[in-house]
């Protein structure tokens, strides 16, 4: 029980692509959008996919073997990974922070990190607003003025952007990004371009809420970290968690520490204990693990969860 290596699930977005059904399975349908690959919440309780508890659902391993994750004081596993893939822009969105949610939603808060995997030519994100406090933020929404609000920017694969609770964000089409964040689904829609959804409805906007939680701070991305050829480079980190690129060359050990570690495949394909990975397939060191040898060449991305 040193590895728990996980089970994806897939799920359609009406803004999905055709990215996991040519890239990851020809049997995935042509409108996936996201692709959890760590997650023990109930919208997508992943499976343990090998060993003594394969068939298991994350959420029960977390709470009934407590020494594999160094007896964590957090109820609920804390982290959820995802890769996101778009063929349409996602809603114009933002979302609270623990605070909020505890008190509105009897649910944490979502702070979130993106790292673009790809990008076309012409990708952009929404990444902030323009707006200098509330009232002229809830007056250009009213007018539907977006355009004056929301600041646009291009992006390339390489990038990362840290999303903290409150951002005004959204992920533009054609774009493929690593979503780490907080265990939560809560998400407050402010704008979803009048589009109906899968089922020919449209779906419902949160204003009065989005409004209440809306930050007014300036956020920055970091640089391109493909640049870079160091074996291991921190890319992003706040007070739920740690993001580490390992730019792996034949070989990585992962030596014992005191806290479990998330690994998830960005790039390459890799052999660990006998199992092959590759893109978005994702496994937990456990606290427990001494040593473990994972061989290949390409890219992890490490998550660590701040406990």
């Amino acid at each position: 029980m040193e590895l728990l290596i996980l089970k994806p699930q897939f799920k359609a977005k009406i803004w999905g692509s055709r990215f996991f059904k040519d890239e990851v399975a020809a049997r995935l349908n042509e409108k996936i959008g996201e692709m959890w690959v760590v997650s023990a919440h109930r919208e997508g309780d992943l499976v343990i996919a090998a060993g003594e508890l394969a068939g298991r659902p994350l959420s029960k391993v977390y709470t009934e073997y407590p020494y594999l994750f160094n007896n964590p004081s957090p109820k609920n596993f804390p982290v959820l990974v995802k890769v996101i893939a778009t063929s349409l822009d996602l809603s114009i969105q933002v979302h609270p922070d623990d605070t909020y949610a505890e008190k509105h939603e009897n649910d944490s808060g979502k702070t979130e990190g993106w790292l673009i995997l790809r990008a076309a030519p012409d990708a952009r994100i929404v990444y902030g607003h323009h707006a200098k406090n509330i009232e002229e933020f809830i007056g250009l929404v009213n007018k539907k003025q977006y355009d004056r609000l929301l600041k646009v920017k291009p992006v390339k694969a390489g990038e990362f952007y840290p999303i903290p609770a409150g951002t005004v964000h959204t992920v533009g089409k054609n774009i493929v990004l690593l979503e780490i964040q907080q265990s939560s689904d809560l998400t407050y829609r402010l704008y979803d371009y009048d589009r109906p959804d899968l089922d020919g409805h449209l779906r419902p906007l949160h204003l009065d809420k989005a409004f209440d939680v809306i930050s007014f701070n300036d956020v920055c991305c970091q640089h391109n970290v493909f640049i870079t050829t160091e074996g291991k480079v921190i890319i992003g980190d706040n007070p739920y968690f740690k993001i580490i690129l390992l730019n792996v060359n034949d070989e990585y050990i992962f030596t014992h520490t005191p806290h479990y570690r998330i690994a998830t495949v960005i790039e390459g394909t890799f052999t660990v204990e006998d199992k092959t990975l590759t893109f978005g397939d994702s496994f937990i060191i456990t606290s427990i693990a001494q040593t473990i040898n994972i061989k290949g060449t390409g890219r992890i991305v490490l998550t660590i969860p701040h406990i």
